[in-house]
């Protein structure tokens, strides 16, 4: 396995805890139970203040924009890659992402979800699409370079808090910091289900408009950092960013066809051949 993939399953495995706590939150619609007491979970109340006053900040936009890049000690930056997001609530988003060895754009609108890369340029796939903030979170998931998924959970949650707070064991204010020239407040988040594995995410937030400069994520002794740059709270996002163009000369991929359970298919058999477009 590749020091590159070996860092991102850490990472992935360090953030399954909170998304998974967050998805519960969601379908349950209940506030986390508090601490029992003598437990070890806890929040500093310091640290909850500043988690719920970022979570206010991002329940509040109508749209948003930043340039991320991924990094991580030891591996040269272009080897984790950036992407530039644009998404405008409830369901619109454009991302250019540019990876390792390729780019790709994944925009997504009410008519669907459209990927298109540099690796295949005379095609591209289309998935449907429901019109919701979730469609955002899938057009994010969907590009080549890995994030931690913090700041997405932030943009597309309806309650960002309580999705947090579900899944967090500890989390303590550490001292404030820069990034890029921005004033910040460090939190430190320890995820539930993470013991025996010195996994943490470190936010930094901005103390202007208090929303996520870095994430800073590390488990098993691997460590990813993921940078926001030209961060911008409601920038006015001309609908036509979220139009999508095929390329010239591109056509539209068939997906196959299921190998075991689509009709008159029988397990093991054979597929029948793609309609091309």
């Amino acid at each position: 396995m590749n020091n590159r993939l070996v860092v991102r399953t850490a990472v992935l495995a360090a953030l399954a805890t909170v998304v998974a706590a967050s998805a519960a939150v969601r379908v349950l619609g209940a506030d986390p139970a508090p601490p029992a007491p003598g437990s070890a979970s806890a929040l500093d109340p310091q640290a909850a203040a500043m988690l719920h006053t970022t979570a206010d900040a991002y329940g509040a936009l109508s749209s948003y924009s930043d340039v991320e890049r991924m990094t991580a000690p030891g591996m040269p930056a272009d080897r984790m890659g950036s992407m530039t997001v644009r998404m405008k609530k409830p369901g619109s988003a454009r991302i250019d992402a540019v990876g390792p060895k390729a780019t790709s754009t994944i925009v997504c609108n009410p008519t669907g979800i459209y990927i298109v890369g540099s690796a295949n340029p005379h095609k591209y796939a289309k998935l449907p699409a429901s019109g919701t903030h979730e469609d955002i979170g899938r057009a994010i998931g969907l590009s080549p370079v890995p994030e931690s998924g913090f700041v997405l959970l932030m943009l597309t949650n309806g309650d960002p808090y309580r999705a947090i707070a579900g899944g967090v064991q500890s989390a303590s204010v550490e001292a404030s910091s820069t990034v890029d020239g921005v004033p910040v407040d460090m939190v430190r988040i320890v995820p539930k289900g993470s013991a025996g594995r010195n996994a943490s995410i470190l936010l930094a937030i901005g103390q202007a408009d208090h929303l996520i400069r870095q994430v800073t994520v590390s488990a098993d002794g691997k460590t990813m950092v993921e940078t926001r740059s030209n961060v911008k709270a409601n920038p006015d996002i001309l609908d036509s960013v979220f139009a999508f163009t095929p390329p010239p000369g591109s056509h539209l991929m068939t997906p196959h066809a299921p190998t075991s359970h689509a009709p008159r298919v029988k397990p093991g058999g054979r597929r029948p051949p793609a309609v091309k477009h």
